[in-house]
Parts: C-alpha cells; sequence; structure tokens
C-alpha cells in the first residue's frame, strides 16, 4: 500500500510539480551570483561556486584515465573523469540525485565540458548510460541524461536517448565488490537498433565511476552494435585505481 502511495507521489511530482520546481531552482541559485554548495553570494566565479568550495574540489589531470581490459576488443576503453570523489563532489552529485536540485548539471557538465576541451576527447555522438524506468520514474529523471544534454548544447554534438536501454533493474551498488557489480549488470542492458550506433564514436556519460561495471557493461554492447570507438567520461570518480589497466 505504502509502495502504490510513494508511486503516485513521485508520478505526481514528475507530471506536475518537477517543471516548476526546476524554475524554482534557478531562482534561488541563479548562475554566478550564488555559490550552490554554500549559498554564498559571489560574482562571476567559475561553476558558481565559490572561492573557498571551487578549492575543495579536487580536480584530476587530463593525463590520468583509466584503461579497461574487460572488453576483449581491439579497440580499447578509456574512463575518463574530471574530479575525485570526495566530500565536496560528493554533495554536488547527491544533491542532484537525491534532493532533486537538477540545476546542478548545469555547472557540472561545464565542469566536464571543460575537461572535454583540455583533454582533446574526440567523438561525435553522445549517450547517456541509462536508468531502468522504474528507478527513473521514481526518481522523476536520469541524471546522466541531463549531464549529457547539457554537454550535447555545449559541443553541438547530438545525443542518442532511449536506444541504449536499461531492461534489469539491478542492486543498488554501493556496497558491493567490483566481481558482485560485474555479475549485477551482466546483460542488464539492451539496444533497440544497432544501427543507430553503426561507425559512431561514442562518448558514455554518467556521473560517477566507481569500479567501472557499469560503464563497462554499457561499452561493450555499445561495441558489439557496430560503434568505432567508445570514450567514457563521468564526473567523478570513485576508485583509486588511475593509469592502471582493469584485468
Amino acid at each position: 500500500m505504502e509502495d502504490k502511495i510513494m508511486n503516485k507521489i513521485n508520478s505526481f511530482y514528475v507530471n506536475y510539480i518537477k517543471a516548476y520546481g526546476d524554475a524554482f531552482w534557478e531562482i534561488i541559485y541563479p548562475e554566478g551570483i550564488t555559490c550552490v554548495i554554500c549559498k554564498k553570494s559571489i560574482y562571476k566565479e567559475k561553476y558558481s561556486l565559490c572561492k573557498d568550495c571551487y578549492s575543495k574540489i579536487a580536480f584530476l589531470d587530463t593525463g590520468i584515465w583509466i584503461q579497461t581490459s574487460a572488453i576483449r576488443e581491439a579497440i580499447p576503453i578509456r574512463i575518463f573523469s574530471v574530479v575525485k570523489y570526495n566530500n565536496a563532489s560528493k554533495k554536488i552529485i547527491y544533491r542532484l540525485k537525491y534532493n532533486q536540485e537538477t540545476f546542478m548539471a548545469r555547472m557540472m557538465a561545464e565542469m566536464m565540458m571543460d575537461y572535454i576541451l583540455k583533454a582533446g576527447i574526440m567523438f561525435n555522438c553522445i549517450v547517456a548510460v541509462p536508468l531502468h524506468k522504474k528507478r527513473e520514474k521514481e526518481r522523476g529523471f536520469n541524471q546522466a541524461y541531463l549531464l549529457a544534454k547539457y554537454l550535447s548544447k555545449g559541443c553541438n554534438i547530438p545525443c542518442i536517448k532511449n536506444n541504449l536501454i536499461r531492461i534489469r533493474d539491478t542492486k543498488v551498488m554501493h556496497h558491493l565488490s567490483r566481481q558482485s557489480r560485474q555479475k549485477n549488470v551482466e546483460e542488464a542492458f539492451y539496444i533497440l537498433d544497432p544501427v543507430e550506433f553503426a561507425n559512431k564514436e561514442i562518448l558514455l556519460i554518467d556521473d560517477i565511476v566507481t569500479t567501472g561495471a557499469t560503464v563497462e557493461a554499457c561499452c561493450k554492447i555499445l561495441i558489439e552494435a557496430g560503434a568505432s570507438s567508445v570514450k567514457v567520461l563521468t564526473l567523478a570518480r570513485r576508485t583509486k585505481e588511475e593509469g592502471k589497466v582493469w584485468i
């Protein structure tokens, strides 16, 4: 009974309140005027962060990435991340995903855009790691798609939506080992129209990478669909492994 009530509340939020809520957050935290983390007044500060909050963001060097060998293909998969997952970046991601503060995606995408330019990452197609339809309905949005949408607009490169889909509602993986995560996402994704990805240079977007099991599963199926290359970009990286090949 409680589940039915919560589903009705979430449905009402998505259908009637969310659009107004997004506008509300834009008023409360207008870009470049209020720090998006501590709410201090600022004046044209980078990423709408005050100097104190900005200093707490641990930006990663563009020459550091994770290369995975989990996909036995001739094409290497590199996973790039903009920042380390620490208390500051955790607050940003948490507020986007669980506080419905979707305006945070704009600032996160700005960081990712700057990283793309500095790293010289080349691609001609953007794809977001999908949520299962049940979880997306509960949350009201897919945070990865919000990031991908902003990047698509900023790069003027198309974002393909609703082709790579998640067909299994996998377990929450916060406390699972790498091996458990890999098993959890096996056959969790499906591509409706492989032709749409054929010969594409894809940039796969997500908010955070931990062991890489989820993005690896997505990359594998995109390569199998005929993509010529797949690179992954996340805002944050939780793993301590840097510049190493995963085996």
